[in-house]
C-alpha cells in the first residue's frame, strides 16, 4: 500500500504557513550571521579561540 503525497513548495497560501516560512528564514539568517562572526573571530583572533577552549573545556596548549 503506497501513500502518495504531493507537496508544492511554492504554494504557501495560508497566513500561518507564510509566517512560519518567514520565521524559519529569519532563524536561518540569524544562525548564518552568528556562525560567520564566529568564523571571522577564529581566524582574526586565534588567541581568543585558544582562551575560550582553555576556559570552557580545560584543554591547555591548544
Amino acid at each position: 500500500m503506497a501513500v502518495q503525497t504531493s507537496f508544492n513548495q511554492t504554494d504557501i497560501t495560508t497566513p500561518v504557513a507564510r509566517r512560519v516560512a518567514v520565521v524559519l528564514l529569519l532563524t536561518r539568517l540569524s544562525i548564518f550571521i552568528t556562525f560567520l562572526i564566529w568564523v571571522i573571530d577564529k581566524f582574526a583572533r586565534p588567541d581568543h579561540a585558544t582562551a575560550v577552549i582553555q576556559a570552557f573545556y580545560g584543554l591547555g596548549g591548544v
